[in-house]
């Protein structure tokens, strides 16, 4: 199973999204962190030696755990202005549609954690709102 493709930035990309800073997304992808740091991620067999590795230490995780705690400290790694927006061209999500759906994701999860909390109240022009247009 291979995970990543080499991201590929081309000026349209640019051109397609205005918001997309040039001094914000030549910074080091997502794909580039993996090959200099995590380069066995990469490899065809990376989820079995994920499993075999962590079944030796005593500990269990999988490779989209792993992942996603990599992303974390890569994450980390980035100029703390670059957006959202970018972090997700960086991420490998080079058309405008990706990113716009991953956001639109990110955010109705957002707010349906928020919807969980007793400390994140609903205003009642926020209920007025959602009754009018729904969610």
């Amino acid at each position: 199973m291979v995970l990543f493709f080499s991201m590929e930035r081309l000026p349209e990309h640019l051109t397609e999204d205005p918001l997309l800073r040039p001094e914000y997304t030549s910074q080091v992808s997502f794909d580039e962190h993996l090959a200099a740091q995590w380069p066995f991620l990469l490899k065809d067999d990376s989820d079995e030696f994920v499993a075999y590795v962590s079944e030796k230490r005593g500990f269990n995780i999988t490779l989209e755990e792993l992942l996603e705690e990599v992303k974390k400290a890569w994450r980390s790694t980035l100029d703390p202005a670059t957006t959202m927006r970018e972090i997700y061209y960086l991420e490998g999500m080079t058309t405008l549609l990706e990113r716009t759906q991953a956001n639109d994701q990110w955010y109705a999860s957002f707010v349906e954690k928020t919807k969980e909390h007793p400390w994140a109240q609903e205003r009642p022009q926020d209920a007025e709102f959602r009754e009018k247009f729904g969610e």
